[in-house]
């Protein structure tokens, strides 16, 4: 008897090594709901788009590592597009963040270099 109860509560115990992200799409005007989940074993990285145009945000796993103009990074970043923001980042539920940091970084940076165009 004490057998089978080891063996049943280590079948019901698992451990997982995955990495976890958020993942999905919602509008950018919320804040994020729900938990980070298991990716696939072939995870590599977390990823989140935030797109201008539809004001959305897109969290997913990535397959791949972070590249900055193409060469593999090992730190976490994000690439400003013309209409999106892409990121990427290493570690389980790095792809939280909100999206009103990067619209505020869009302001600023544009908003900085009207003022310094001033002086």
């Amino acid at each position: 008897m004490f057998k089978f109860t080891l063996l049943l509560a280590l079948t019901v115990i698992t451990v997982s090594n995955a990495l976890k992200c958020y993942q999905g799409m919602q509008n950018a005007s919320y804040p994020l709901s729900g938990v980070a989940s298991d990716c696939a074993a072939t995870a590599m990285t977390c990823t989140k788009l935030f797109d201008v145009q539809t004001n959305s945000v897109y969290r997913a796993c990535g397959t791949s590592n972070c590249t900055s103009n193409g060469v593999m990074t090992s730190v976490s970043q994000c690439l400003n597009l013309t209409s999106q923001i892409n990121c990427c980042c290493y570690g389980d539920g790095c792809n939280t963040g909100s999206s009103y940091s990067y619209i505020t970084g869009i302001l600023m940076a544009v908003f900085g270099t009207g003022i310094a165009a001033m002086l």
